[in-house]
């Protein structure tokens, strides 16, 4: 039989794994956090796990479950605001480029 620690660690590593990718969210480091992303999701998916989610709750751990998972979802938050942030300046970033070409145009007409 699983100790309750050992039930529990899937739920830490995916959360260990969501404030990695807040990290490299923060220092901008997008490759590598599409690269962590993946292996993320993969891990996530184990949350539907059915013989999972029963062995928490015979281990009377579903207490312990939603605060992790809950914690889970405020760092995911905070990286979809990152990625929004990012996504944001991208735009920004692109439409300052194609105002620059366009005056070029016009200053050569």
């Amino acid at each position: 039989m699983m100790t309750n620690t050992e039930l529990l660690q899937p739920l830490n590593e995916i959360l260990a794994r969501a404030q990695k990718l807040m990290h490299l969210a923060q220092i901008e480091e997008w490759q590598a956090m599409e690269d962590q992303a993946a292996q993320y999701q993969q891990h996530v998916a184990f949350l539907n796990d059915e013989v999972y989610l029963q062995a928490i709750n015979a281990a009377h751990l579903t207490s312990e479950a939603k605060d992790i998972i809950a914690q889970i979802q405020a760092v995911n938050n905070s990286v979809d605001i990152y990625a929004s942030l990012r996504r944001d300046k991208i735009a920004s970033d692109l439409r300052q480029v194609l105002q620059a070409g366009k005056a070029k145009k016009a200053y050569r007409q």
